[in-house]
């Protein structure tokens, strides 16, 4: 084994043996689950929208569309489509399925109609959310090569509105400059959070691991204001734009902590970085 795998596995073990001293951190077991399960989520809000608009895109059925959104109840995948003005307006392609990764099961409705209340909310979240983004220029700046869009994850009382970048250049993978809004149900907003305010265009790898590797692996250093950590929009967009997830594995490194993300099993690891730097001692 060499010494480059030995070292890297080592601190998977330092990961796994050191999640009672994670907690002492501030950043416990769960909260890294969470972090994983809504970054897995909103990869799967976007393939939503990507099967979907290239499925438009095949029929012509491009023109007369005022916006979207994808979202997730009751374990079923939507994207709804729509035209008209604020409040005149009329869904006219709806998409469900249970699983997005499995496009083709999904089912495709364009007949018309109104918008459900629960959709209602997420249109008036939705357009809060960047109203927020475009009268704030100088706390939402998008990065050369990146744009922004909203991502939403319901929690019991609350609806946390990402917005994240999204790639505007091919073979890249935009990590960092991502930002949290925090909506009550009724559209109330409750604050914002800045995630990262770094951003990254990571190159997408595009060759295949080393023979004496069996992963390729990246590496983007977290710096400024947010979270020290790889965050839910984040493991999306490695997710969303990796061409290779079989073998893709991303490492990130901050000033306090250490980040692992594993696209194969999507496992993430996240461990204080003095642990792992009394393993190398």
């Amino acid at each position: 084994m060499n010494t480059r795998k030995f070292f890297f596995l080592a601190i998977v073990n330092a990961l796994l043996l050191t999640t009672a001293k994670v907690k002492a951190q501030d950043l416990t077991q769960n909260m890294i689950e969470q972090i994983n399960y809504e970054g897995t989520l909103m990869y799967k809000l976007q393939m939503m929208a990507r099967h979907s608009s290239e499925y438009l895109y095949d029929q012509g059925n491009m023109e007369n569309l005022q916006g979207y959104v994808t979202y997730r109840q009751f374990g079923v995948y939507k994207c709804i489509y729509w035209n008209g003005a604020y409040d005149n307006l009329e869904v006219i392609h709806t998409f469900t399925v249970a699983d997005p990764e499995r496009p083709e099961y999904m089912q495709i409705d364009n007949t018309p109609r109104n918008l459900t209340p629960y959709e209602e909310m997420l249109y008036d979240i939705k357009m809060k959310a960047l109203l927020e983004v475009r009268g704030n220029p100088s706390v939402f700046v998008p990065s050369s090569g990146a744009q922004f869009n909203v991502l939403f994850v319901e929690g019991k009382s609350t609806i946390k509105a990402y917005v994240i970048s999204e790639a505007l250049v091919p073979y890249t993978i935009p990590l960092g400059n991502h930002y949290l809004l925090n909506f009550t149900k009724k559209g109330e907003l409750l604050g914002r959070e800045v995630l990262s305010n770094t951003p990254t265009q990571l190159p997408a790898p595009q060759t295949p691991p080393a023979p004496e590797e069996e992963v390729v692996r990246t590496f983007h250093k977290i710096a400024g204001e947010g979270r020290p950590f790889l965050t839910p929009p984040d493991i999306c967009n490695l997710l969303f734009y990796s061409p290779q997830p079989d073998v893709h594995e991303h490492h990130a490194a901050s000033a306090t902590h250490i980040s692992i993300y594993k696209l194969n099993d999507r496992s993430l690891f996240i461990v204080p970085k003095n642990a792992v730097e009394q393993i190398k001692e």
